[in-house]
């Protein structure tokens, strides 16, 4: 009888125990969503990374939702700071992308992680450069991206071109040939703004070397009183002029724009490391095309990082870093190395064996640069980004002289300044 009763009682201990004890966060049910843009390369890479991490810790669903690249950015503005707004999401760097989010509060400061999980040892300088928001650390890097023009090999060789240009001048001569072959030299699709601006870019790294350019860009030097600035938009006035971009290009979709590259009605593209994947999601031979670097002849790569973000609305932010460590690991990158883009920021991460060799091509070549200069739409405020893009389209149109462009630059510049004073 004693035996029994001893027996009931820790029976009813165990019971009381079970209902006052708290369940271990390891047992809560967590559920993550991020938010990322609809890429070309490899786009199922986050549900098979999701999904291993769901596999290792059964408590947490993670939900990747997915937008094309501008109504990505659409959306994320409109959620950020609302009860829409997801746990973490994918953004670009710069005061002009990523830097929109933090200042309007919708980002959270993740010092303590970096603390936590040994980040700041885990990636490149590079790329850790790119994290810092007004002093404050907020982004994970998880891809390294650089620019170049790419090329059709039968474009070229149609046209008579040997070898991919090295110096500017030659560049133009290619053109040149190509417009006499009856090619489009660059394919571009001006809507947005953002893939004519790649060519402005370059053009500005390469009139005004780096000191002045990334002058221009923090809004230091008064571009009305820079010579280099009439002499980058005179440049891409002759681009236009000459033949070098497609006729009333700027209302096409830069997603149309690899069409006319297959077809070949153009010869290049001024695209990124990524496009080794799009290429081969098209079904194209990927031995059919190759790319150079832009001949600014500064030693500088168009190059960014692509990060990771924690909301400051999500109530799981200790998971949502958690999600990102284990993206992020050396474990999780080695096993996906290759597989969302060509290069990596996360360290000692060996390539695979086989890895296409235009994929080799680009790690070795941003290897081989001194320095990098960002894109102008993460460079420059979200507000003057939209004078950027709208002189470079006026200047290609006519509508505004190349030597009139730097003094309405500028006067947008004053106006934004008087407005944010800080």
């Amino acid at each position: 009888m004693k035996h029994s009763i001893r027996i009931l009682t820790l029976v009813m201990l165990s019971i009381i125990l079970t209902i006052v004890m708290p369940v271990s966060a390891q047992d809560n049910p967590v559920t993550l969503t991020l938010w990322t843009v609809q890429g070309t390369d490899s786009p199922d890479i986050f549900d098979k990374i999701a999904a291993d991490y769901m596999a290792a810790h059964p408590n947490v669903t993670v939900n990747i939702e997915r937008r094309v690249n501008d109504a990505y950015k659409e959306a994320l503005r409109l959620a950020i700071n609302t009860s829409a707004s997801p746990d973490g999401y994918f953004s670009w760097g710069g005061i002009g992308l990523g830097g929109f989010y933090v200042r309007s509060g919708g980002a959270l400061p993740i010092e303590k992680y970096y603390e936590q999980y040994g980040w700041a040892d885990r990636f490149t300088k590079a790329s850790l450069s790119a994290t810092y928001f007004d002093g404050k650390q907020y982004g994970i890097p998880f891809r390294i991206r650089a620019m170049g023009l790419y090329y059709s090999k039968a474009a070229f060789s149609k046209a008579g071109i040997t070898a991919a240009p090295t110096t500017y001048d030659e560049l133009i001569a290619a053109n040149d040939k190509l417009v006499a072959a009856g090619i489009t030299p660059l394919g571009m699709g001006g809507r947005f703004g953002w893939m004519l601006m790649r060519l402005t870019d370059s053009l500005l790294e390469m009139t005004c070397k780096p000191e002045t350019h990334d002058g221009l860009r923090a809004l230091k030097l008064d571009w009305s009183k820079e010579p280099c600035v009439t002499a980058a938009y005179t440049e891409l006035k002759r681009w236009a002029d000459n033949g070098y971009l497609p006729k009333d290009f700027l209302s096409v979709d830069p997603s149309d724009v690899w069409a006319t590259i297959y077809q070949g009605k153009a010869a290049m593209a001024y695209d990124g490391d990524w496009q080794v994947d799009g290429i081969k999601t098209d079904g194209m031979n990927i031995d059919d095309y190759d790319f150079f670097v832009f001949p600014t002849s500064t030693d500088r790569i168009a190059f960014f990082t692509e990060m990771f973000f924690v909301t400051s609305t999500t109530k799981n932010p200790d998971e949502m870093a958690k999600f990102y460590d284990f993206w992020t690991s050396k474990d999780t990158q080695t096993k996906y190395a290759g597989q969302f883009g060509t290069i990596w920021p996360t360290l000692g991460i060996e390539r695979p064996a086989d890895a296409l060799p235009i994929a080799q091509k680009w790690s070795d070549t941003v290897a081989s640069y001194s320095g990098t200069y960002g894109p102008a739409d993460q460079q420059l405020p979200l507000e003057l980004f939209g004078s950027y893009s709208r002189i470079q389209a006026d200047v290609v149109s006519g509508v505004v002289k190349p030597e009139e462009a730097g003094a309405q630059m500028q006067r947008d510049i004053t106006t934004y300044k008087a407005n944010n004073p800080s």
